[in-house]
């Protein structure tokens, strides 16, 4: 029987306990009613038959997740003003509006997350549909969805072979690389909190070599487990910890003090190569750039030079110059940030003879 002392005691840490519990979920619900102003998306038609559901399951097996095929998406913000129409087709790709495209000569693939994939504008708006217009011989594909690190594209390029997909034989492949998707290739776990990146695939180096290990999910680490396990109101809450975290200028996607040591830096690199691989696999006449999404702070600059060193053919592309062109709070571009964007990759594949310069002039 408990004392008259020890019963105050304990009722006073479940009072507390309690009191704490109720006051975090309030704080989570005020951060997700703030952010469902601040930002909301969602599927508004989906036209997929039988054959194109199929391929998406498939698809999406190795990428972990994915949005409806053939399909339209309304992104909007009350708080941004803007409301943006996204058109998916066939593939996962994002749909760019220029007629004739599959008469276009060679391809220009783009790889990476939601800025690839252009987030918050219209199919009219992104930086693709602009380079478009800018390079009449090249057929843009944007493989791009949020939060994807370029593990997932790997994982699918290795079993789904992109010359299944794009018409042209040569061409060129860029990846838009930043620290977000870092995160994904160690599966940090800001990256693997959130419910569509469990099933995303983990690779590591073994003996010099990059290996499949399985997905998040598969490997069933502690971490996972932990995260699993969490009652739905402290999952939001560590995912509002992450997206301060991932947003703040201190630690995020700009941040200064953003580190990684040579282990994963040397997993980062071999991905990047074996990315290469894969892609020449599919096109004789092919060529991988990597583009390091930089806003001048050590991680990115570290990278590049490791990267150099390694062989990857690797470029960097002012962030600080789009910095004022972001959507607060969601870090996506607006039309104008968009179209400056498709300015600095022109000024990359052109200043560095990418894409001849007489390719520019015939527009």
């Amino acid at each position: 029987m408990l004392s008259r002392k020890s019963f105050i005691i304990f009722s006073t840490c479940c009072f507390i306990t309690v009191c704490l519990f109720f006051a975090l979920s309030r704080y989570v619900i005020v951060q997700q009613e703030d952010r469902v102003e601040n930002y909301r998306a969602e599927a508004i038609e989906i036209n997929e038959t039988d054959v194109i559901k199929k391929r998406r399951i498939n698809i999406n097996k190795y990428l972990g997740w994915g949005f409806e095929f053939n399909s339209k998406r309304r992104h909007w913000s009350y708080k941004n003003g803007f409301d943006a129409s996204l058109s998916i087709d066939s593939y996962g790709r994002r749909v760019i509006p220029i007629k004739n495209l599959s008469k276009r000569s060679k391809f220009l693939i783009f790889i990476g997350g939601s800025y690839v994939m252009s987030d918050s504008v219209d199919d009219n708006e992104t930086y693709a549909y602009h380079l478009a217009n800018r390079f009449p011989s090249y057929h843009p594909y944007v493989y791009g969805g949020w939060w994807y690190a370029p593990t997932q594209h790997l994982r699918r390029f290795q079993n789904i072979p992109l010359q299944n997909e794009i018409s042209q034989d040569e061409g060129i492949a860029i990846l838009l690389f930043n620290s977000s998707h870092a995160r994904g290739v160690i599966g940090d776990i800001c990256f693997t909190v959130h419910d569509t990146n469990i099933n995303a695939p983990k690779y590591s180096v073994v003996n010099n070599r990059l290996e499949y290990q399985g997905t998040f999910n598969e490997l069933n680490s502690l971490q996972t487990r932990i995260i699993k396990l969490l009652p739905r109101t402290f999952k939001a809450s560590m995912m509002n910890y992450c997206w301060g975290r991932l947003l703040n200028d201190e630690f995020g996607l700009y941040g200064s003090h953003e580190t990684l040591d040579n282990e994963e830096m040397k997993l980062i690199i071999a991905v990047f190569k074996e990315l290469e691989g894969v892609i020449k696999s599919s096109f004789d006449k092919s060529r991988l750039i990597v583009i390091l999404h930089s806003y001048g702070f050590q991680f990115i600059k570290d990278l590049y030079q490791k990267a150099k060193i390694a062989g990857v053919d690797v470029y960097k592309l002012d962030g600080m110059a789009l910095k004022e062109f972001e959507y607060p709070q969601i870090y996506h571009y607006s039309p104008e940030g968009e179209k400056l964007m498709s300015e600095l990759i022109s000024e990359i594949l052109l200043k560095n003879k990418i894409i001849d310069v007489l390719e520019n002039e015939r527009r």
